[in-house]
């Protein structure tokens, strides 16, 4: 966590910051404010750390944290639970490929649902893995 980045900063901002990294730490990337809060937005947009829009809540804007931001507001380390998890989906479906007896046609079709799938079905691709090669339906 770069502290220079955020414990400088005056307390509305701070809180804002604080706030959007908690919510990208929980996997949400935006977070609704109250207009009357755009001067605090503005400032922090001018340096970088994040970027707002209206919402589709009258009277409120929504923001979302800058690459910079992320940087400021969480260590560079930080990986979301659903990114860990994601990326231990992602070496076991390199396992299973990797010990792959079958057809091979039949797993680079696989591989083609699984990349058009995206991220969010990336277990289902998985179990359909599994269950290819354990030899059932799924």
């Amino acid at each position: 966590m770069d502290d220079s980045g955020t414990d400088s900063l005056p307390p509305v901002q701070y809180l804002i910051m604080e706030t959007l990294a908690a919510r990208y730490r929980l996997g949400e990337p935006f977070w609704t404010f109250p207009k009357r809060l755009r001067p605090a937005l503005d400032a922090l947009q001018e340096r970088g750390l994040l970027w707002w829009q209206s919402a589709v809540t009258p009277g409120d804007l929504r923001a979302h944290l800058t690459d910079a931001g992320r940087g400021a507001a969480t260590y560079e380390s930080y990986q979301t639970p659903d990114g860990r998890k994601l990326a231990q989906l992602r070496e076991d479906n390199r396992l299973l490929e990797r010990n792959w007896s079958g057809d091979r046609a039949k797993l680079v079709e696989i591989r083609k649902l699984a990349d058009g799938l995206g991220e969010r079905n990336f277990v289902s691709v998985q179990r359909l893995l599994y269950a290819i090669l354990d030899g059932t339906d799924g």
